[in-house]
């Protein structure tokens, strides 16, 4: 099933955070589409909650070093 979910990122400062991000996020498997926007520090997630969960994502951000919060998880 199709999902679209915000997540509020700590502790991004530049680009190359915001990149660094997105190729975490579009490496897991049902991840159709990552957005980061600088300026509000938000990450936009479109994904297959199916094969990939919400946490997950989570964690691949821990991962490569960055705290996320939900803002929101809405179905299309």
């Amino acid at each position: 099933m199709s999902e679209t979910s915000r997540l509020q990122l700590e502790n991004m400062m530049c680009e190359f955070c915001a990149e660094t991000i997105e190729r975490a996020v579009q490496s897991l498997p049902g991840v159709s589409k990552c957005e980061v926007d600088m300026a509000t520090k938000q990450v936009t997630i479109q994904h297959n909650s199916e094969r990939v969960n919400l946490e997950r994502i989570q964690q691949a951000l821990a991962k490569v070093g960055y705290k996320s919060q939900p803002l929101t998880s809405t179905l299309p």
